[in-house]
């Protein structure tokens, strides 16, 4: 059998206080007590100082403390002690038991980090004293290993009180890179067989960081899009029915706007014909009224005309038959002036000559006159059709301005505005149809992601191992007396126990504690009873949880008596060739506390011991506890 190590003992030491020293016995060590005692604490400084990171928590109750010492020791091999400031790290080896007193030499020191292969720090010093430095386990689906670290035992073998009720396999701590090199510790332990074989799948590094930077921006634009669409009044089913009316009634409003529209240019064209044939008429008009002036006023001229010869010949008929006289200018008697012989004919000349002129106007004044009847009939129908146009044209300006262009302008805002809402509503439809896209790209991209993901390398854990783990599992309830003590299975995909085909994470907060612990045990026995490679102790703290109410009848069945006699009869028997530490609130039965392994935590001052550490204000009065039970 595979010999591990056990603890012998942890010491916190300071400059100013007394150290405070528990020691673990082999086989069952129990520490109970009421809360805020330090339990917690001492499991989580034990974690500490097998490598866990730094510092320890800060507590009051720490004031005056520097460093701690643990004291382990290896099958038949002499102890060893190692020493860390309670800041954290490096370790200081010392060979032997160096609890109640200061080392001889110098140490070695131990680096906190683990390094491949060597045992200059603290994870190679105890991979070696167990036999597996150097072995390897698989970190990734592509088959790349690591070299394996005592963390990676560790929380298989330590299990605080925060961790044991979480809702995740109790190989998962949390950072899921971290989960497959923890299912790969797991196989190693129950096989024996590490994962030096492997080889690693090759990837190519630019096409995956290009597919994830795509994921990244469409994932972004699909959340700034998902905050558009908030903002947006209506689901695509709704915008797509209002699109459709908004349709039906553009439609309807097309073709009464084409219809007004059409009478609307018809008496625009009538207008624009009536103006244009007024200005005709009006260019007509001023043209006919200028000839009958001009005509009228050559009418004139010929009367005028015709009135002097008519005088002329008037005068000459006059003057031929006139009797001789005295001169009624001068008074001179006729024979006083003198007389032409041809001043008779003269007169009758000139007659003859008005006359003759008189026979030549006259045709002209009658066909002038003629001419000027004309035009003012003209200018009279003229004037009938200006008036008749006007008449007209003053309809359709009334028409157009009263009910056309109104009824236009009206139509035509009215198809702006709708079709403004149209283009909301495409516009929203667009921001749906673009938000479809991307969720559908992105799930395209998160599809071959998950694909990148999948093993390359089938991780397969062995199934004659698995169900050997699992019946050992099944035995431990069983002799718990479990609630329904059904079937135990391990679910190689989550990586955690179902139980009764319950999944274990389903369970409340309770019974993932009990069953959480039973893991752990189980594993501890399947290894020791098969010689596999184990540590050799496990921590467990709070596995009874009774502090918490009971979230149903099978986690209150769980705080009876005769659960707990059970339960720590059980441990003790798997814990006769290995070590168990259990700490817990919970009181346990009468035989355990006789025990001389058990330590009970009091948190009274001067009655046993009060906790972990001496309470604040009572300096040096903490009881070490030591136990000779080597």
């Amino acid at each position: 059998m595979m010999e591990g190590f056990r603890i012998l003992g942890i010491a916190f030491e300071g400059p100013s206080v007394q150290t405070a020293t528990v020691d673990f016995a082999a086989g069952l060590t129990t520490i109970y007590g009421p809360s805020d005692t330090g339990k917690s604490l001492l499991v989580e400084v034990l974690d500490f100082m097998l490598g866990g990171k730094g510092p320890v928590r800060s507590l009051p109750e720490l004031e005056g403390y520097s460093r701690v010492r643990l004291a382990i020791k290896f099958g038949t091999d002499e102890p060893v002690t190692l020493t860390r400031a309670l800041e954290g790290g490096a370790f200081r080896l010392y060979e032997g038991n160096w609890l109640g007193s200061d080392p001889e030499s110098e140490g070695r020191i131990l680096n906190q980090q683990h390094m491949d292969g060597n045992t200059d720090s603290l994870s190679g010093y105890l991979l070696e004293k167990l036999g597996l430095l150097g072995k390897r386990v698989r970190k990734n689906a592509d088959g790349a290993t690591q070299s394996l670290s005592f963390r990676n035992l560790a929380r298989l073998i330590v299990v605080t009180q925060t961790e044991i009720i979480q809702q995740r396999s109790p190989l998962s701590d949390g950072n899921p890179t971290a989960d497959t090199a923890n299912a790969a510790t797991f196989q190693l332990l129950i096989t024996g067989r590490d994962d030096s074989d492997l080889e690693e799948f090759p990837r190519d590094p630019d096409a995956e960081a290009s597919r994830r930077a795509k994921l990244e921006l469409i994932r972004e634009l699909s959340s700034d899009t998902k905050q558009r669409i908030r903002s947006i009044s209506g689901s695509p089913s709704d915008l797509e029915e209002q699109l459709e009316k908004l349709s039906t009634t553009m439609g309807d409003l097309e073709v009464e706007l084409n219809s007004t529209e059409a009478e609307y240019r018809s008496l625009s064209s009538n207008r624009r014909r009536l103006l244009g044939e007024l200005e005709k008429i009006g260019d007509r008009v001023t043209e006919v009224a200028a000839l009958i002036e001009r005509f009228e006023l050559l009418e004139e001229h010929y009367q005028s005309d015709l009135e002097r010869l008519e005088a002329i010949e008037q005068a000459g008929s006059l003057f031929v038959v006139m009797q001789e006289g005295d001169c009624p200018l001068c008074g001179s008697p006729p024979s006083a002036h003198r007389k032409d012989d041809d001043d008779e004919s003269a007169v009758e000349t000139t007659i003859v000559a008005a006359r003759a002129e008189q026979e030549k106007i006259r045709p002209r004044v009658i066909d002038l006159r003629d001419t000027l009847s004309s035009l003012n009939d003209e200018l009279t129908r003229l004037k009938r059709s200006q008036l008749n146009r006007e008449e007209k044209l003053l309809v359709a300006e009334q028409q157009l301005e009263k009910f056309i262009r109104p009824g236009v302008s009206k139509l035509r805002r009215e198809y702006r505005e709708f079709a403004d809402k149209s283009a909301e509503v495409r516009e929203s439809l667009a921001v749906y149809e673009t938000l479809e896209d991307l969720e559908k790209k992105r799930q395209d991209l998160e599809q071959q992601e998950e694909q990148a993901k999948r093993p390359s390398v089938a991780e397969r854990l062995p199934t004659k191992a698995i169900g050997d783990f699992e019946r050992v599992v099944e035995k431990v309830l069983s002799s718990w007396n479990f609630p329904g003590g059904g079937r135990v299975r391990f679910d190689t995909t989550k990586k955690d126990l179902v139980i009764d085909g319950k999944e274990r994470q389903a369970y409340g907060a309770g019974l993932r504690a009990v069953t959480h612990a039973a893991f752990t045990l189980g594993l501890l026995k399947f290894c020791r009873e098969r010689e596999m490679p184990h540590p050799g102790f496990v921590v467990i703290d709070s596995a009874l949880l009774t502090y918490k109410e009971p979230e149903s009848r099978e986690s209150a069945a769980i705080r009876t008596d005769a659960f707990k006699e059970l339960f720590f009869a059980s441990v003790q028997e798997i814990a006769k060739d290995s070590q168990v530490v259990i700490v817990d609130n919970t009181t346990p039965p009468q035989p355990v506390i006789d025990a001389p392994s058990t330590i009970h935590f009091t948190r009274l001052v001067g009655e046993g011991r009060y906790g972990l550490l001496a309470p604040n204000g009572d300096e040096g009065s903490q009881p070490s506890d030591e136990l000779d039970l080597s």
